[in-house]
């Protein structure tokens, strides 16, 4: 069971979240990161990436890798910030690199079922947060 209580003002918003469900792992992720995160997946974990960066710059398809079984739901990644050392005006085609070291890049790819991102900062990458199927 899981419940939530969320109170928010229009001029500062203030976010608080009671949870009633039993989480089965937390994972702390701090630090400065620049090659692949692979997190490891298990029903309803929360992986904590506030005090965690992560600088791509020689990373494909996606720099911070959650991949799970169909069975891994519910989990939440909450934080962090993802960024390039490519220049803030790149094209677009700069930032696809197709024959380069962040050959088609993402802040995070998520292949698990029902997995929430919340306040994950991502700036100057190919795309943002990309979703796949959970195939294991």
């Amino acid at each position: 069971m899981r419940c939530f209580l969320k109170y928010r003002w229009v001029v500062f918003s203030i976010i608080l979240v009671f949870s009633c469900n039993t989480t089965s792992k937390v994972e702390v992720v701090s630090g400065h990161f620049e090659e692949k995160f692979i997190a490891k997946a298990s029903p309803g974990k929360v992986f904590d990436a506030q005090q965690a960066d992560f600088l791509n710059s020689g990373v494909k398809w996606g720099l911070i890798s959650v991949e799970g079984s169909p069975a891994d739901t519910g989990m939440r990644w909450i934080g962090g910030f993802v960024y390039s050392n490519k220049p803030w005006d790149a094209s677009w085609d700069f930032h696809k690199d197709l024959h380069g070291p962040t050959r088609n890049s993402a802040a995070i790819n998520i292949a698990a079922p029902n997995m929430t991102v919340n306040g994950l900062h991502f700036f100057n990458v190919h795309d943002g947060v990309r979703t796949n199927n959970a195939s294991h």
